[in-house]
């Protein structure tokens, strides 16, 4: 029987019980870490991150924009823009996290 323990934030065990399982004793063992396997992010990867959501963010801003002047919805197109650019640029933050 395997118990995964998640410890912290970022700290991954398997909890095996050894045998005989009448002394009840837990054996601990580091389990293999998926993300060994990628290759280490450097500061470029945080530079990508933020033009991303800046990128988002100008995108729902200049859609806003077009929609205030096709329509005449004064603020509220820029306003939906700014705030679906930032849902879409926290999305992309959170993908490139996982």
């Amino acid at each position: 029987m395997a118990l995964r323990l998640d410890i912290g934030l970022f700290t991954r065990y398997n909890v095996h019980r050894t045998q005989p399982a009448a002394y009840g004793e837990l054996r601990v063992n580091e389990a293999p870490d998926e993300d060994r396997n990628k290759p280490p992010r450097g500061p470029w990867s945080l530079v990508a991150t933020s033009l991303e959501m800046a990128a988002s963010i100008g995108l729902g801003v200049a859609a806003g924009l077009w929609l205030d002047r096709q329509l005449g919805w004064a603020p509220w197109g820029v306003i939906g823009g700014v705030f679906l650019g930032t849902s879409v640029g926290i999305y992309l933050v959170m993908k490139e996290a996982a």
